[in-house]
């Protein structure tokens, strides 16, 4: 595995990392777990045409190979792409590669024979330690009732100044007509959460059913008093997500109020983020009246 790299709470590399090594390397070798199903294939194809588009729009050469040590589905012979899958036993390996990456691979007895391959590689990376699997989750669950993304710290606004500055307050303020009109008893939560200065974010969470029940039983009715409140016509398809945002808001009310206990993991953004737009638009909205009309 990469060594001497800064690991994340579950003693893994993180997404940048995993970039910036595929960045060096000249030739890499892709890999699945052997008997693979549609997600293996899947997930392979898809890292193998991002890292041939990551090339050519940074004027990169490199030799990027697919090898899977077991036959293919059946199924496959109806795609183009398995050409492009070689098997353990027809693959030639030319010298040493500069870094082997295996997908939807729990562990790497999962490899079957291309263990071999990832031998000659200088260095190794398997995604399943990027990604919260199932035990890992079940196990966090043991001491915790939601799974959530690390909180968002706006640090000089509050949840509630930031989404008036950002957006339109008036949205926030008939969310807590709605829930004062429906369910007072979430009131105090309410106001208690507009003036905190972090929140978990991005409607993202794992929970039992059961739970996940509960909160969406409380939130759909309110987003849907909202909607049926509201004139929408004028707004943008930007704009017009605003269910989203205060969905976002109220989730910290929910949790609140509840008195759950969570755990904070990190998270990654897939797709690359201009901070220093991001940045200038953020003060802009704060200080200018400048509301985003846009996601960075």
């Amino acid at each position: 595995m990469i060594k001497n790299y800064k690991r994340n709470f579950r003693g893994n590399v993180t997404l940048a990392e995993i970039a910036e090594k595929i960045k060096e390397a000249k030739s890499i070798v892709l890999t699945a777990h052997i008997s693979p199903d549609g997600d293996a294939l899947g997930s392979i194809l898809a890292f193998y045409f991002m890292i041939k588009a990551f090339s050519k729009k940074e004027n990169l050469e490199k030799k990027v190979s697919i090898v899977i040590a077991d036959e293919l589905p059946k199924y496959m012979k109806h795609f183009e792409e398995r050409e492009l899958i070689k098997n353990y036993d027809e693959f030639k390996v030319e010298g040493m590669s500069d870094l082997f990456i295996s997908l939807d691979c729990a562990n790497q007895e999962r490899y079957g024979k291309s263990v071999e391959i990832k031998k000659l590689c200088k260095e190794s990376i398997n995604i399943d330690d990027v990604i919260l699997n199932r035990f890992e989750v079940e196990k966090l669950l043991e001491n915790s009732e939601v799974i959530v993304p690390k909180r968002r710290k706006y640090y000089i606004e509050t949840l509630y100044s930031h989404y008036e500055h950002t957006f339109d307050g008036s949205h926030l303020d008939l969310a807590r007509k709605m829930i004062k009109m429906n369910n007072p008893e979430y009131l105090s939560s309410f106001d208690k959460v507009m003036k905190q200065r972090s929140g978990c974010m991005f409607n993202m969470f794992i929970m039992k059913k059961e739970l996940a029940d509960n909160y969406f039983s409380w939130l759909f009715p309110i987003l849907d008093s909202m909607y049926e409140s509201m004139d929408l016509s004028d707004l943008t398809d930007f704009e017009a997500r605003l269910f989203g945002r205060v969905s976002e808001i109220l989730f910290n009310v929910w949790l609140d109020k509840n008195n759950l206990k969570i755990k904070e993991v990190p998270f990654m953004y897939m797709e690359k983020v201009d901070l220093f737009k991001k940045g200038m638009s953020f003060l802009m909205a704060k200080f200018f009246g400048k509301k985003y009309g846009q996601s960075f």
